[in-house]
């Protein structure tokens, strides 16, 4: 069975693609289903700022501005990073891809890539 790329159109942009067009592909945040573009370029913006806002939806310690990284507890599936809260001045527990809904949390690219939990 062969996919028709008359169907396929630019997440980033809306073009319809043509058989004798060129595809970018990416992959999306949280399901990693893959997704046409019309260059790389395009692909990169597009799932950078995908990523910042599913993140946000996440809420999680993991991409606050105010998380201060420590060691990694956890590998996998279930990883998880020891840290420190510069926010509010206490230990906390971060968990990529994963969301807790913390209604403190401001993402660390929020301020221009200024991230004051930098290690």
């Amino acid at each position: 069975m062969t996919k028709s790329l008359n169907i396929l159109t630019c997440r980033a942009c809306g073009f319809t693609f043509s058989s004798q067009s060129k595809i970018a592909w990416g992959n999306t945040y949280w399901h990693g289903i893959a997704v046409a573009f019309c260059s790389k370029e395009s692909a990169l913006a597009t799932l950078k700022d995908e990523a910042v806002e599913c993140q946000t939806i996440d809420a999680d310690c993991n991409d606050c501005l105010h998380f201060k990284r420590g060691e990694m507890l956890a590998k996998g599936a279930a990883s998880a990073f020891s840290g420190h809260c510069l926010k509010f001045g206490k230990p906390a527990v971060a968990y990529p891809n994963f969301a807790t809904g913390h209604e403190c949390f401001e993402h660390r690219r929020a301020a221009g890539g200024q991230e004051t939990g930098k290690a």
